[in-house]
């Protein structure tokens, strides 16, 4: 057929108008527009059209059937159409601030939200009250992490309508994020005075106390939330945490398993279950379990990525989980410093940023650093965000920082400001991706030189880090390119040690643990979670392979006991030849450790604190080297105390070699031996040593920044720190 002349096509659009036919005329518009791109009559034309449409009876809001159909159209998902309709309804009635919302609803629901934003400005500017676009816009603000923007336009919603709840609860949601919990609390309650059963509320007030520790109260939130409605995803997840936090493990894997009823692609769920599952070491591999471990072997997915350190020895998966997760989770709220801001101080200023400032494995190992940090080239700021909790590790740090603040009761962007005014040099990290951080502040550059350290044993996969700190052991050449950050290298070991660490004196005996007299006792105190079914099956042919020896485990929680107890009599080993040890005060907890007569590692997490902890105890450790930073502490500790040769890089060279220390106690009488020649001597618990070299890493991150030098790996060395 032939097509028609442009003549005949214009004819067909007036003639459309003329019928008042509008969209059929809108339809041939656009043809002709695809067809004479540059035509300037076919502009003046369409020029024409348009000024009719507007100046016709079409420039009135649609009828309320038209809004009827809208609103079908976006129930049943139908967003294409409705791009095309708003599309031509607009060009009719382009005043009406209600279409230009609707359109921007429909563009937000499509994540165009760019397109969304013009939208609902465009409704905004038509009218300044519209309550609905000015919260709308801030939902988008929000989204893209602008916070301050976002509760601004809820605020202009909320003089707009002083009982619009939602604008109300989203600004609390926002003020939350913020780190302003006072404020997201007030925001919350007077949401819920407004609407008791307002569930957005009754969440986000749950989820504030969640963060503060009150968990039964934010149970009893979430609960009154599910039951108005019982498909609330957060709510459950709320539950599941909190109850986690107060040692009810079984309730909570139930709610994360809830979760997934709701949502099977929930990985952040999935990534709980298996991570709770392996607090309580229940590794029953039940069809549904296996699925959800598959299910997190995908690194796309934004799962914890502290939780999945112990699903896999791979630190090319465990960077890409960091990079997704912050992109998921993490949001610029606040503006940057700039990096470049020049420095004149006589000191270097360094701030450390913690919620451990207390008795905490993380302040078992920076006490000494924190001691000896030379006064006279650094001065050292301490920013607790953690509740203060007294006790021997919080007066070293205060007593041996040139200031120490808690801040635990500021914002975000109040620490931000607090830190920017004492102009810091240099900002670490000693979180990560552990529980209770606000590492999110470092995204605002606190300092221009930011470092990760000691606290997360893995990339953050971030640009705003400089620097990780390492060691060659935990970071070879072949796996170098697995770590976002530049490296500083420190000779020896990454990890700080507390030379003047306590060992209690209280004369305690084998028969105070259960432990029996003379049996060989292999142990094992790290966290639970860190053992997995392969370790287990070593630790129980050993046990049938030395038959006068028990096994001393750490008991984090009572399932721990009845799960373990379970899994070793399936071994064909004797549940009895498990004894369980409870959490004791550190220096107690040192002084038992005479008793045993090995310890054994866990693969894919290894002993960290806890190996140090063996070493200064005088109790040799035995690991396995795997590939990722957790999976390679162990082995960084045994070569800075010179002790190689308890180092194993396979699961046959590992048990062999445990069996044998068992065996032959003249070897092992040598081993103990030669480590309590190294525990002084040697560099893992020189405190000074280390010290000198970290401060080294610092002063080279320090000289390369002056001279306005990119960072980059460093390599200290020990000669420049003696």
């Amino acid at each position: 057929m032939k097509r028609a002349s442009l003549s005949e096509t214009m004819r067909l659009a007036r003639r459309h108008l003329k019928n008042e036919r509008p969209f059929e005329a809108l339809d041939v518009l656009r043809e002709i527009e695809s067809r004479y791109p540059q035509n300037i009559r076919v502009d003046q034309e369409i020029k024409n059209i348009k000024k009719t449409l507007a100046d016709s009876k079409f420039s009135r809001d649609p009828d309320a059937s038209t809004f009827s159909t809208l609103a079908e159209k976006f129930q049943r998902g139908q967003f294409d159409d409705l791009i095309k309709m708003t599309d031509n309804l607009i060009l009719c009635h382009p005043d009406s601030f209600l279409l230009w919302n609707i359109r921007g609803m429909i563009l937000a629901k499509i994540s165009k939200l760019d397109a969304a934003k013009i939208c609902f400005e465009k409704a905004i500017e038509i009218n300044g009250n519209y309550r609905d676009s000015l919260n709308n816009l801030g939902n988008i603000l929000k989204k893209e992490g602008r916070l301050e923007e976002a509760i601004y336009r809820y605020d202009l919603a909320i003089q707009s309508d002083g009982n619009f709840v939602e604008a109300i609860t989203n600004r609390a949601t926002a003020k939350k994020s913020l780190g302003y919990l006072d404020d997201a609390v007030n925001g919350f309650m007077q949401a819920l005075r407004i609407n008791p059963k307002h569930t957005s509320a009754l969440i986000g007030l749950s989820s504030v106390c969640q963060i503060r520790g009150e968990h039964l109260k934010a149970i009893d939130l979430s609960r009154r939330a599910l039951s108005i409605n019982e498909s609330l995803v957060e709510a459950y997840s709320i539950i599941g945490d909190s109850l986690s936090e107060i040692g009810r493990i079984e309730e909570a894997i139930q709610f994360f398993i809830k979760v997934l009823e709701l949502e099977p692609e929930n990985i952040s769920a999935a990534s709980q279950v298996i991570h709770l599952q392996r607090k309580i070491c229940d590794w029953r591999h039940n069809p549904e379990l296996v699925k959800l471990s598959l299910s997190l072997q995908n690194v796309r997915k934004p799962v914890n990525p502290f939780a999945s350190l112990s699903l896999e020895d791979n630190p090319r998966n465990q960077l890409q989980r960091s990079i997704n997760f912050f992109e998921k989770n993490y949001q610029q709220v606040f503006s940057s410093c700039e990096k470049t801001k020049d420095k004149n101080h006589a000191r270097i200023r360094v701030g450390y940023f913690s919620a451990d400032f207390h008795d905490h494995a993380t302040m078992y190992l920076m006490s000494g650093l924190l001691r000896n940090h030379n006064a006279e080239e650094f001065e050292i700021y301490c920013y607790s965000y953690g509740k203060n909790v007294s006790g021997r590790s919080r007066e070293v740090a205060e007593r041996h920082s040139t200031a120490f603040f808690d801040v635990h009761r500021l914002s975000n962007i109040e620490i931000v400001s607090l830190c920017r005014s004492h102009d810091l040099d240099i900002s670490i990290d000693l979180k990560g991706f552990t529980k209770e951080t606000r590492s999110l502040i470092f995204q605002s550059r606190l300092a221009p030189i930011q470092i990760n350290f000691l606290g997360y044993p893995g990339s953050m996969g971030v640009e705003h880090f400089d620097y990780l700190v390492s060691d060659k052991s935990i970071i070879p050449d072949q796996y170098r390119d697995c770590y976002s950050e530049n490296i500083i290298y420190l000779p020896h070991t990454y990890q700080p040690n507390d030379n003047l660490r306590q060992i209690s004196d209280i004369g305690s005996k084998r028969v105070d643990f259960g432990l029996p007299k003379n049996k060989f006792v292999f142990c094992c105190f790290n966290n639970n979670y860190k053992i997995s079914s392969d370790e287990f099956d070593i630790w129980m042919r050993i046990l049938r392979k030395v038959s006068d020896s028990v096994f001393w485990l750490f008991r984090g929680n009572n399932l721990v006991e009845h799960n373990l107890v379970r899994e070793a009599a399936q071994r064909g080993v004797d549940p009895s030849r498990l004894i369980f040890a409870d959490r004791l005060p550190h220096a107690e907890h040192l002084e038992r450790q005479k008793h045993a007569d090995l310890f054994v590692d866990t693969f894919n997490v290894n002993a960290h604190t806890t190996a140090s902890d063996a070493l200064w105890a005088g109790l040799p450790v035995v690991t396995k080297q795997g590939k990722q930073f957790s999976a390679r502490v162990a082995s960084s500790l045994l070569y800075a105390i010179d002790l190689p040769e308890l180092v194993t890089t396979t699961k046959g060279e590992y048990e062999d070699l445990i069996v044998e220390l068992a065996t032959d106690r003249v070897r092992l009488s040598e081993v103990r031996s030669k480590l309590a020649r190294n525990r002084l001597s040697k560099p893992l618990f020189d405190t000074m040593r280390y010290t000198k070299n970290f401060e080294n890493g610092l002063k080279l991150a320090c000289d390369l920044y002056a001279r306005n030098q990119k960072p980059s790996d460093i390599h200290v060395s020990d000669l420049d720190a003696i």
